[in-house]
């Protein structure tokens, strides 16, 4: 029958984490020849099954040699290496170089589908714990190799897996056997000391004289010290009564969870929780996930900009205004939203932050301009404005830069920082259309060039 330690649990005792291992061990350290030939031994032998054997790429044969000025047996490190290679993935060799660079844990990922790891049975459970504690080492730890597998040599690789599944007699401490449930436990050599000594007291009784005349008695409860003394029948109460109820507790300290009358029908109850457990076998397997970037529509229009002839620096405060003026509602609210700019590191030049004080201070020294950011205004910053067009059943967003009423008026304002064009104030000209016909009353619109300090009316 065979004998299953908790040894056989550990993570190094697993075929799939180790080939992973030593692939890392070899990346690391490409001149190791010694790991080369473990991990195509491991490959080959263990993972493909192919029983090829290993002396063959160590060793030089005479038919090797013929017409060449070599001897028949060791062959160079560089011939040891290139045969050894020839056995390996082709592409853990070939790109070896990117391999490296790699995140850790997308190497992992990459090593497991290469040295095709997932047809690999009873092997899941320690490739999640691998993963686990792959995990927990690169949360606190650089993403290092080598580093790595340090910690798998000192601590990682003795971790052990919970496993019921086991063909053969599972062996483990009293402690660790507590809970576990299962359905027949063997204790061997099961000869310790049931019994301890102590001392007994005995009362006084029909005994011998002068024994009855103590009205108790302190005795060394012992076998060898009691039997065949006047306190032998004191000792057999107790040893029954008390010793026996203790040996009782230790044995069922040992059993403790385990099923001592029988094995029972597990089956019974309604309550799930007390249903058998089914090990599932969980099949690991590695796809390549194509990740795509989706920008923002503010993120778009903050790195593109208008366009503009300007060169970068005019494009880039250009910018920069343009979210100012769209953020903010009244003059007091400049100066916080500039210093948020450069607490959020969109704005760290002194020169262009100053730059960019002195245009505002020059934008709202314009009566217009200042009428705008006065408090008071029912204020729509960058809303949109959904139009329905029955023609093709499809909606139309416009967006203008700010739209302010009161009881009186409305008006609407686009921020422009490029050279006036005529495609300007068509969509100006949209934008009041559209509020006349959503309610509002006494509606007026304007063009404002920032860079330019420029104010233009927009008649419809």
């Amino acid at each position: 029958m065979r004998i299953v330690s908790d040894e056989a649990f550990r993570l190094d005792a697993s075929l799939a984490v180790n080939v992973m291992v030593l692939a890392l061990r070899l990346l690391a350290h490409p001149e190791d020849n010694l790991t080369r030939a473990a991990l195509v031994k491991a490959y080959r032998n263990d993972v493909l099954q192919e029983g090829a054997p290993l002396p063959h790429l160590l060793v030089t044969t005479r038919d090797e040699v013929v017409g060449k000025t070599e001897r028949p047996g060791r062959p160079s490190d560089e011939e040891i290496r290139k045969r050894l290679e020839e056995s390996l993935p082709d592409r853990y060799v070939r790109e070896a170089d990117q391999l490296r660079n790699l995140p850790l844990l997308d190497l992992v990922d990459t090593l497991h589908a290469l040295f095709q790891l997932d047809q690999l049975k009873n092997q899941s459970a320690y490739v999640c714990l691998f993963y686990d504690k792959l995990n927990d080492y690169l949360r606190d730890r650089p993403a290092d190799i080598d580093d790595f597998l340090t910690e798998w040599d000192n601590t990682i690789s003795q971790k052990t897996i919970q496993s019921d599944e086991v063909e053969g007699v599972r062996i483990m401490t009293i402690h660790k056997s507590k809970g576990l449930e299962f359905d027949n436990v063997i204790i061997p050599f099961c000869d310790w000391q049931l019994e301890k000594g102590n001392t007994l007291w005995c009362e006084k009784g029909k005994r011998e004289k002068p024994f009855d005349e103590l009205p108790i008695t302190p005795v060394d409860f012992s076998r060898n010290n009691l039997v065949g003394t006047v306190y032998e029948d004191d000792y057999r109460e107790e040893h029954f009564q008390n010793a026996a109820e203790e040996a009782l507790e230790l044995v069922y300290g040992t059993l403790e969870g385990e099923d001592i009358v029988g094995k029972g029908d597990k089956t019974a109850s309604d309550n799930p929780f007390e249903s058998p457990s089914e090990t599932q076998e969980i099949r690991i397997e590695t796809h390549k996930t194509p990740i795509g970037f989706r920008q923002s529509n503010k993120s778009e229009e903050f790195v593109r900009g208008e366009e503009t002839d300007a060169p970068t620096s005019y494009i880039k405060m250009g910018t920069i205004l343009h979210q100012l003026f769209s953020s903010i509602r009244t003059e007091e609210d400049i100066e916080p939203h500039i210093s948020q700019l450069v607490s959020d590191g969109i704005i760290t030049d002194d020169r262009l932050i100053a730059q960019l004080r002195k245009q505002v201070e020059a934008s709202l020294a314009n009566p217009t301009v200042a009428e705008w950011f006065r408090p008071g205004w029912k204020l729509y910053n960058e809303c949109s404005i959904l139009q329905y067009n029955p023609a093709d059943g499809t909606t139309i967003e416009q967006r203008p830069d700010r739209v302010m009423s009161d009881d009186e008026k409305t008006i609407v304002v686009d921020y422009k920082f490029a050279k006036p064009r005529p495609e300007h104030a068509t969509q100006v000209k949209s934008y009041i259309e559209l509020l006349r016909k959503i309610g509002h009353k006494n509606v007026s619109g304007f063009l404002w060039y920032v860079l330019r300090n420029e104010v233009v009316a927009v008649e419809v």
